[in-house]
């Protein structure tokens, strides 16, 4: 009975230990003056011509909803838009995640 006890116990313990920490969503939202309406790109910041994620920006403001994976892995971001006043056709914006 003893052991019975022990081992329940012990399985309890375990269980209640387990470490939960699972990021359901990301949000990363914003508003800056002057930002044209239209798609914005969030991509790592030195692979920024591939886009990872995008939104829509609406009179400056914008907002990503990401749903990470258990693969997903913090990154330095960059976010783009399309700005046809740019010589180059591209605004950027440039943020660190400071989560991890």
């Amino acid at each position: 009975m003893r052991k019975a006890s022990l081992k329940i116990l012990l399985v309890v313990f375990l269980f209640s230990c387990k470490e939960d920490n699972v990021i359901k969503e990301i949000i990363v939202e914003g508003h800056v003056q002057n930002m044209p309406d239209g798609k914005i790109y969030l991509s790592e910041a030195h692979a920024w011509q591939t886009p990872l994620y995008w939104a829509t920006s609406k009179d400056g403001h914008f907002e990503f909803r990401i749903k990470p994976d258990s693969l997903f892995v913090p990154f330095m971001a960059a976010i783009h838009f399309v700005d046809s006043s740019k010589p180059s056709k591209v605004g950027a914006l440039l943020f660190r995640n400071y989560m991890f």
